[in-house]
């Protein structure tokens, strides 16, 4: 009995040793599903990615993020992409910052990503703070982090990458439907 005990205990504790973590973020009142899907739904998405804590080439970086968003999207149908066309919605855009030397806010993100110092690649755990923008001001926000990845095909970097996502679309204002 004792054995396995230990061992069920073991396998419990292995399976949380690359568990995730975000913060529980910070959404406007005045947005929610239906109108990301207004936003986003069958549209290109700008999405920003500064940073990659991956030692390869950051265009195949952003290319595997924006992959994982779009087969893993389980909200408003949308084209997740660096290069939006013209179905985008100028004003609105995801940003993603990986690995931030510091922890700034997300109107800062929305506003000045450029500006933001990032670690290098190489730094574990995996930080990212992930922004919904309009225009300079977050709609939407998440910090989350991840102890460890080999890369942008292992499953807790894809496991990572989709939570954040969803974590990061507008909920359903029941509130505001209800008006």
């Amino acid at each position: 009995m004792y054995r396995i005990l230990l061992v069920t205990s073991l396998i419990v504790l292995a399976g949380c040793a690359n568990a995730t973590t975000f913060d529980t973020g910070r959404s406007s009142f005045g947005m929610g599903r239906l109108d990301f899907s207004t936003i986003a739904g069958g549209r290109d998405m700008n999405t920003q990615i500064f940073g990659n804590p991956f030692a390869i080439p950051d265009d195949s970086f952003a290319d595997s993020v924006t992959a994982i968003f779009n087969q893993r999207n389980s909200r408003a149908p949308s084209n997740f992409t660096t290069s939006p066309g013209p179905s985008a919605r100028e004003n609105f855009r995801l940003v993603l910052a990986f690995n931030p030397a510091q922890r700034g806010s997300a109107s800062r993100l929305c506003r000045d990503p450029q500006a933001l110092q990032l670690d290098p690649a190489s730094r574990r755990p995996i930080r990212l703070q992930i922004a919904f923008c309009q225009g300079d001001k977050d709609i939407t926000a998440r910090r989350g982090s991840l102890p460890n990845a080999t890369g942008p095909q292992d499953p807790a970097f894809q496991n990572f990458m989709a939570q954040a996502l969803f974590l990061t679309q507008p909920v359903t204002n029941r509130r505001r439907l209800d008006d």
